[in-house]
């Protein structure tokens, strides 16, 4: 699978998570789905390639959506990150400045800029992070 098309996607809601999917496929991403923390954080051990990160905060699992991200980049992952949810004070203060924030509701375009934003923002991080600058607090690259 080609690395700047492959995203994973964790949501708990079976439904959403298959809106979700379809609308990334129909955007020509390849994606990973699972339905919680656990089964994200198993994808992405057998998938490191995987480019973006598309949660929920709420999925289950043991996790949250922000925890689950923060533990893949504690593993070695460079993807970019979109957290999402109902709540936009659940998270504004974990997330630092290199994921992305998307608050519900959100349509097709919404979902691919906060993609777009997620991507960039991992870039700049990723330069920062060879320039051999400190990292950024929160979710970091």
């Amino acid at each position: 699978m080609a690395k700047d098309n492959l995203v994973l996607l964790v949501e708990d809601d079976a439904d959403t998570r298959e809106v979700m999917a379809l609308l990334l496929d129909a955007a020509g991403y390849q994606v990973l789905s699972a339905r919680d923390a656990k089964a994200g954080i198993r994808l992405m051990d057998e998938q490191p390639e995987i480019d973006v990160i598309v949660t929920d905060v709420n999925i289950g699992g043991g996790q949250d959506g922000i925890s689950m991200a923060e533990e893949l980049r504690r593993r070695g992952s460079n993807a970019a990150v979109v957290v999402i949810s109902g709540d936009p004070e659940a998270s504004s203060d974990r997330l630092g400045p290199t994921a992305t924030f998307l608050p519900k509701p959100y349509d097709r375009k919404a979902l691919l800029a906060a993609i777009a934003d997620a991507r960039a923002r991992n870039a700049r991080a990723c330069t920062v992070a060879d320039e051999g600058k400190p990292p950024y607090s929160g979710l970091s690259h």
